[in-house]
């Protein structure tokens, strides 16, 4: 759960060339490996994220300093791996993120930057949900991301990470003003 600290300038910015050799420190940290795993399967997956045309990349800034990176696909572009992941219908799009700053751990960032990315989601596609990947050991997270509107689905195993909440955000049903 949060600590209570808030964060006004929360915001996300596209990622830059400069950006690489911050999230390749990052993909060191044992706390990343957990979530996403080894630094090979975490390079390949941003990598090929930020080299798509369809997904989108940020980077999460809180009050001035990069802390996360997190993206967005259509999940149903896909390939399921292992057998670990059920297919994904076309228009869910699949959010994952990571907090690389251990000083913003744990006080609410993550489920702020991944509210924010499934806002841009919903602003610029036509995306009809926006789902991520909670590992069941880390209930703090789940409970933050509920409150910004995700709902469990279901559990996935994954063989090297373990268990999984499937999370969902649907897009609300209220049409934009116009």
């Amino acid at each position: 759960m949060t600590d209570g600290i808030r964060f006004a300038g929360l915001r996300l910015k596209p990622v830059t060339h400069d950006d690489r050799s911050r999230l390749r420190r990052w993909m060191t940290d044992s706390a990343i490996h957990a979530w996403w795993g080894a630094p090979a399967a975490i390079e390949a997956e941003i990598a090929i994220a930020i080299e798509s045309e369809s997904a989108i990349c940020r980077m999460i800034e809180a009050d001035g300093t990069v802390v996360g990176y997190g993206h967005a696909f259509d999940g149903g572009l896909m390939e399921t791996r292992g057998g670990s992941r059920r297919p994904t219908e076309p228009g869910i799009w699949q959010c994952a993120l990571l907090i690389g700053s251990e000083a913003h751990r744990g006080r609410g960032v993550g489920a702020l930057g991944l509210d924010l990315l499934a806002s841009e989601v919903f602003s610029t596609t036509l995306a009809i949900a926006c789902e991520t990947r909670i590992p069941v050991r880390n209930e703090g997270a789940v409970r933050e991301i509920e409150a910004k509107g995700f709902r469990w689905r279901h559990i996935e195993t994954d063989p090297t990470l373990g268990p999984h909440w499937i999370m969902r955000r649907d897009r609300t049903a209220t049409p934009p003003r116009l």
